[in-house]
This record gives structure tokens, sequence and C-alpha cells, in this order.
């Protein structure tokens, strides 16, 4: 978050905080740090990338490879 409200002119157009602000006091989006569950069997893991601390949603696959999206 403390990125995100650093205003790099990198990647402002990523992080407008009239997007999400009202979300994040309204309690209808939640930030998650590090590596964290989001629902039983899928979580979030913190991944090397074009952003500090980006993460990647992990999907279980039932005995294959699991599916990574990144954020």
């Amino acid at each position: 978050m403390q990125h995100a409200c650093e205003h790099h002119i990198r990647d402002s157009i990523s992080y407008i905080s009239d997007n999400y602000d009202p979300l994040i006091r309204s309690g209808q989006m939640q930030l998650l740090r590090g590596d964290e569950p989001i629902v039983p069997g899928v979580s979030v893991k913190v991944f090397p990338g074009h952003t500090e601390h980006m993460q990647a949603v992990i999907v279980p696959a039932e005995g294959r490879l699991p599916a990574t999206f990144r954020t």
C-alpha cells in the first residue's frame, strides 16, 4: 500500500486512489500482505516481478501443477 500511495510516475496509472480508497474504507476490499490464504485451497504468494511485493494467485489443480495468475 505504501508503494501505491507514493505515486511513482512509472506505475501511477495502476494506483488511482479514487478507485480503491472507498472500497477499503467501506470494507469491500481487503489488502493482502505477503503469502496469505484467500479461501480454502486458494492463496496468494509473493513473487519477484515488475513491482515490489508482486503477488500471484495460486489455484490447485487436483494432482497437477497449480495454475498461477500474477497480479
